[in-house]
């Protein structure tokens, strides 16, 4: 059996795009200061300095606290747009006065078709923003474990002289 993936390949690809369309407009900000910080961390031979880690750190934790509100508004989107699409469904099927019990169902999830893709697409934003938020704190523990290591080695180093 051969399985045509270039029909699935192009709605992925319109779904991923409206995903990353609602994902941008979130995270656009906090995704050019991950890169830059990428850019300085691959292309630089010299150590972050203290001050740099620091100003890294509270930029980070800036990030994160704005990402954490705007992971919760699309939290809210996910759900309303899982509870149109369970409205619409419902209505369909007790709307769908003959048939089977299994055409009423794909009478309302074909009816409910368009909500259903949107709902997802929430579920995927939240997803990713929540990915990205648990990212962003990931690096600002590991700024954080950076910085009590030099604070550490500055403290044996002025102990031993």
């Amino acid at each position: 059996m051969k399985v045509e993936l270039k029909p699935i390949e192009e709605k992925a690809l319109i779904i991923e795009n409206l995903v990353n369309e609602v994902v941008n407009k979130y995270t656009d900000d906090l995704d050019d200061y991950m890169i830059k910080i990428r850019n300085v961390l691959e292309s630089s031979t010299d150590e972050l300095t203290n001050q740099d880690m620091n100003k890294i750190l509270v930029r980070l934790t800036s990030y994160s606290y704005f990402l954490g509100a705007k992971l919760e508004i699309a939290g809210i989107r996910a759900d309303v747009s899982e509870a149109f699409r369970a409205e619409k469904y419902n209505n369909t099927y007790l709307n769908t006065s003959t048939g089977t019990v299994a055409y009423k169902q794909s009478t309302a999830e074909e009816s409910a078709k368009e909500e259903a893709m949107v709902a997802l697409i929430y579920k995927r934003v939240y997803k990713i923003l929540k990915a990205k938020c648990d990212a962003c704190d990931r690096l600002s523990d590991a700024i954080k474990k950076v910085i009590s290591v030099r604070v550490a080695e500055m403290g044996l180093g002025a102990k031993v002289q």
